[in-house]
């Protein structure tokens, strides 16, 4: 059984393998094609934000707008900057909604019950057949092997943490996370 690291261990961990700075983005920081209100004000929220080590726990899970949706809407390349200032938010007990919880966000769809739902309404978009899995891929793959080291202290954090999310945790780690940071489970 692995050692589960403290809340203050994962956020030092934290500090050494992200980059404070966020470099300039490649493409966009939301890509939603949504021009609702969300999409609109974190947009704005987020513009000035490129030290992630600095950010307000308490504004950051907010955003935008008293939402707390931020990590749904941020592109694959702003969440992986971003990742870490969320991660240490729960760390420190600040947490925002359900769905944009770090954790959900690192397991949902490398765990075995969302792994292979469809993310599309197959009778609304029979044509696509996009995956949660794929979705979860494509979005981490930016991460360093020693970032996803990071995500790994924090899961087995949370884990211990969170009876209700373990399971799914346990599911991800195990099927993505431990390869990605280069640890061994045999």
């Amino acid at each position: 059984m692995p050692l589960i690291p403290t809340a203050e261990a994962v956020i030092s961990e934290l500090h050494r393998v992200f980059p404070a700075k966020r470099p300039d983005l490649e493409g966009p920081l939301s890509d939603s094609t949504m021009l609702d209100e969300e999409v609109v004000g974190l947009k704005e929220a987020f513009a000035d934000k490129d030290d992630w080590t600095v950010i307000d726990p308490e504004w950051l899970v907010r955003q935008p707008d008293n939402y707390s949706s931020a990590m749904g809407f941020l592109s694959d390349e702003a969440i992986c900057f971003y990742i870490p200032a969320f991660i240490k938010a729960d760390l420190l007990g600040i947490t925002g909604e359900t769905l944009c919880q770090p954790e959900f966000q690192l397991t949902h769809g490398l765990d075995e019950e969302s792994r292979n739902r469809p993310i599309w309404n197959q009778n609304e978009w029979p044509d696509r057949t996009d995956r949660w899995l794929d979705h979860a891929v494509t979005r981490w793959r930016r991460l360093s092997q020693a970032q996803c080291g990071a995500v790994v202290q924090y899961l087995e954090w949370k884990k211990s943490d969170d009876e209700f999310a373990a399971s799914s945790i346990q599911q991800a780690l195990d099927f993505f996370w431990y390869s990605r940071a280069g640890i061994s489970t045999h």
